[in-house]
């Protein structure tokens, strides 16, 4: 059986610290009150669908809330799971393909980060993901999506990009990324190249599907989500040109 690219933890543990470095926790950390700020719920029941290693799931634990944290990948909840350890929290770790995962009406606010979703090759599953995520809310409940809009992908598309990394772990590695877009421009392929300074290579692809703020909006209403905003950050900027992600918020 061929493994999709997001459930082969291969390509978790080969690129792990160029994605989740200690910059991203700290940027995790501070995004927490904003997220729960711009949710406008207090003290909810909350579920991080496609949580990783935990980033924001953690320190919301860490605020006294009621934090679940769904994954496919094994390798990036054990990560979870000792961050959860050493900062002295609880956390309800679950291991779950984000489609299935069912607790109707049990949260108050779900979150899906870091451009977590759109995976799926077929649209229908991608749509499951929203309509499982409504059916889990309780009433009033809110749905924060974060995701690159492919307004955002289009504008800063350039057929390579390299990163060369100046501290540990990755001190003297080189990141090379060839993103494509295929299928009518519904889909970003990227081909992900890590060299390492003994000229070792590490090499892995992903696809996953872009959306515009429009489309992004018809789906969450398809599920049966009643009110839609679309913001350019979580301080709630406009979502125009210059926005560097889409945060949708969606209310049950």
């Amino acid at each position: 059986m061929t493994l999709r690219w997001f459930d082969n933890d291969a390509f978790w543990q080969t690129f792990y610290s160029t994605m989740f470095g200690a910059d991203s926790f700290a940027q995790a950390r501070k995004e927490c009150p904003q997220l729960l700020a711009l949710a406008g719920i207090d003290t909810p029941k909350i579920l991080d669908l496609a949580c990783g290693p935990g980033r924001h799931a953690v320190p919301l634990a860490a605020m006294g809330l009621d934090v679940t944290g769904v994954d496919l990948s094994r390798f990036l909840l054990q990560r979870a799971k000792a961050y959860a350890k050493n900062m002295g929290v609880d956390v309800d770790w679950r291991h779950e393909d984000m489609r299935h995962h069912q607790r109707q009406g049990h949260y108050d606010l779900i979150l899906n980060l870091f451009s977590s979703f759109g995976y799926f090759d077929d649209w229908n599953d991608n749509q499951m993901v929203l309509d499982q995520a409504c059916t889990n809310l309780a009433d009033n409940g809110v749905l924060i999506l974060d995701v690159r809009g492919k307004e955002q992908i289009l504008r800063d598309l350039a057929p390579v990009h390299a990163q060369e990394f100046e501290e540990d772990p990755l001190l003297g590695y080189v990141l090379y990324q060839r993103p494509t877009l295929i299928y009518d421009l519904s889909r970003l392929h990227n081909e992900w190249t890590l060299v390492a300074p003994d000229d070792s290579i590490y090499r892995h692809t992903y696809s996953h599907d872009i959306y515009t703020a429009q489309e992004l909006k018809m789906m969450l209403r398809h599920a049966g989500f009643t009110e839609v905003d679309a913001y350019g950050d979580l301080n709630g900027s406009p979502y125009d040109l210059d926005a560097e992600r889409l945060i949708l918020v969606a209310r049950r």
